[in-house]
């Protein structure tokens, strides 16, 4: 009888290792309920100022771009049509304003008190994918996006109507944040960069390898990045250097759609993505749970508020979760 070696079983085991790891996540439970809003679009930001007011953007592509707003606490909502096209970024500042934009990168401007949308037109017609501002009244506020996988553009807007435009980058954008009144950071397809000077200028990152989608920062120094293929980045040093906590492309792990992220504090995170992802931490991203029984749906974002979570997605879905 011929001894077969390991080397034939190589395969087999590799397949076994995968396997493995695939389904071998811890599954939780959290209690959530479907929200019935005035619209069946893709929903693509969700975002609570307190446990009362909250807002909800997005929109079909070609057709229109959707608000909803909430000022009891997500059980009834207002719906606004706000442009032709989709809306896809969203920003909060410190003071109560609230942001959107979208493809052909106009940017809407509300607040607690304002049930109406102001509106700023950018000097660029580029496909907007989110936007930012510390201070809206006083500083502006940073746009950015791309064409596709081509190329990236990052739109600096100052409160006096000056702009910076900056095209040089090689791929697109998908998301940016403030961490500090000064600190922005924007990640997109292969590429993280950084301003310390309010968006002036940008040092590039050397993390790579995913295209980012999604960048939350709970503190100051504490800051998470996801990718589509299923990376998780972290920093402890307000983005100077970060960690991977999960390698999406590595063959130990799945490949998970991941669409967004956010931390409610330093230890508390969720990620969600596509056909009914959710996951949960509460170590600061050491370890994940899988939340199990969710709907199919393809999941764009998630925010928390206290207690509250909210999620939205394709279809006009709006799930609130307890978020213990």
């Amino acid at each position: 009888m011929i001894k077969r070696s390991w080397l034939s079983r190589l395969p087999f085991l590799l397949f076994s290792f995968l396997l493995f790891n695939q389904c071998g996540k811890e599954e939780i439970t959290l209690t959530w309920q479907k929200i019935e809003v005035p619209t069946n679009n893709t929903l693509r930001t969700v975002y609570f100022a307190d446990a009362q007011n909250g807002w909800i953007f997005g929109g079909n592509t070609w057709e229109r771009g959707i608000a909803l707003r909430t000022r009891d606490g997500g059980k009834t909502w207002q719906k606004d049509s706000l442009q032709q096209v989709a809306l896809y970024g969203f920003g909060a500042d410190t003071e109560g304003s609230v942001l959107a934009t979208g493809y052909i990168a106009q940017v809407f401007s509300g607040s607690l008190a304002d049930s109406n949308y102001g509106l700023t037109n950018q000097p660029l017609f580029y496909w907007a994918r989110d936007v930012a501002a510390h201070s809206l009244k006083n500083d502006g506020f940073i746009t950015v996006g791309g064409g596709g996988w081509v190329g990236g553009t990052i739109v600096r807007t100052w409160i006096n109507g000056v702009t910076k435009i900056d095209t040089s980058f090689k791929q697109e954008f998908s998301s940016v944040c403030f961490s500090d009144d000064s600190t922005v950071h924007a990640v997109g397809y292969g590429q993280v960069i950084r301003s310390t000077n309010g968006g002036k200028t940008w040092k590039l990152n050397g993390a790579k390898g995913d295209f980012f989608q999604s960048v939350c920062f709970p503190t100051v120094k504490t800051g998470f990045i996801v990718g589509f293929s299923g990376t998780i980045l972290k920093t402890t040093d307000g983005g100077e250097t970060w960690i991977t906590l999960r390698d999406g492309n590595a063959l130990s792990v799945s490949s998970e759609p991941f669409r967004a992220v956010f931390f409610s504090d330093a230890l508390r995170g969720y990620i969600v993505g596509d056909e009914g992802l959710f996951w949960q931490t509460t170590d600061g991203g050491e370890t994940w749970k899988v939340v199990k029984d969710t709907p199919k749906v393809d999941f764009f974002d998630v925010f928390v508020k206290n207690t509250e979570g909210w999620i939205v997605g394709a279809d006009g879905l709006v799930l609130k979760f307890e978020a213990n």
